[in-house]
């Protein structure tokens, strides 16, 4: 009788150095990925807002004082409109303009971030269907699965862009109802 012992609990072979490099170098270009895919996320959410701003779709947070200058909101203040000239009577609208600009917009986006948050999800609501899948294309916190269910039910991505934002706010898949209110009320 033989008896052959096989051991079911092998041992992995130590890496190599060079399979060691090459599993360095392949987490290197991910890293790298990953910081390229958030960029073009940042771009593009800011590009929405500052498109949005600049037909006027929303307006920032702000108001005016007897002589005519606007002033913003404490919501709306950055570290951006510190480097900017504060309004006169000659120049009333100087801080109204800066906060439109790609700076000021990304100097809110990290400094408020929930803020940023509403103004992103007040730009969907305004976006085009084009807009909004091209946000869904670069943004990362949208699973696959949640993508394809609210697609599926409200017959557009703006649910599944809303549901990016504030996954808690998606109803449950089973309540089609419920996602196709959520989508109306957009």
């Amino acid at each position: 009788m033989n008896t052959a012992h096989t051991s079911t609990s092998e041992t992995a072979a130590p890496m190599t150095k060079k399979e060691a490099a090459r599993a360095a170098r392949l987490q290197a270009r991910a890293e790298k990925a990953a910081e390229r895919l958030a960029a073009a996320q940042e771009k593009l959410e800011i590009a929405m807002v500052k498109l949005d701003r600049d037909r006027r779709v929303t307006k920032p947070e702000g108001e005016f004082d007897r002589q005519g200058r606007w002033y913003p909101s404490w919501r709306e203040s950055s570290s951006h409109l510190n480097s900017v000239r504060a309004p006169s009577v000659k120049w009333p609208y100087s801080l109204l303009k800066a906060t439109s600009s790609r700076h000021h917009l990304r100097a809110l986006r990290r400094e408020k971030p929930m803020y940023w948050r509403e103004l992103l999800m007040l730009s969907l609501k305004y976006a085009t269907d084009e807009q909004i899948a091209e946000y869904l294309a670069v943004n990362p916190q949208v699973t696959a699965d949640v993508r394809v269910a609210v697609i599926a039910l409200t017959d557009g991505p703006r649910a599944a862009a809303l549901a990016a934002l504030n996954p808690e706010a998606l109803p449950p898949i089973s309540a089609p109802a419920q996602v196709m209110t959520l989508a109306v009320a957009l």
